[in-house]
């Protein structure tokens, strides 16, 4: 019994790290975005941005995420005006 509960507890963990994990994820958009976008970075960088965030990026075409995606890279100061 005491490995069933065991179980659940890993696998309660390996949810909570993923969950977390996935946060910071999104969270780091707007740094990033600001840094690619308000210097001239190489193309290499670039790639590098477009390839590590193309889940954010695609999301940002849906029309209710994508609003919210925007607001938060202009609150890092990543979209000129």
């Amino acid at each position: 019994m005491e490995s069933r509960s065991t179980d659940g507890q890993n696998a309660k963990r390996w949810i909570v790290v993923f969950v977390v994990a996935l946060i910071i994820y999104l969270l780091s958009f707007g740094p990033a975005a600001r840094m690619m976008y308000r210097r001239s970075a190489s193309e290499v960088a670039a790639r590098s941005f477009e390839v590590l965030y193309a889940p954010v990026l695609w999301l940002q075409r849906m029309p209710v995420i994508g609003g919210c995606i925007y607001l938060y890279a202009d609150l890092w100061g990543a979209i000129d005006d």
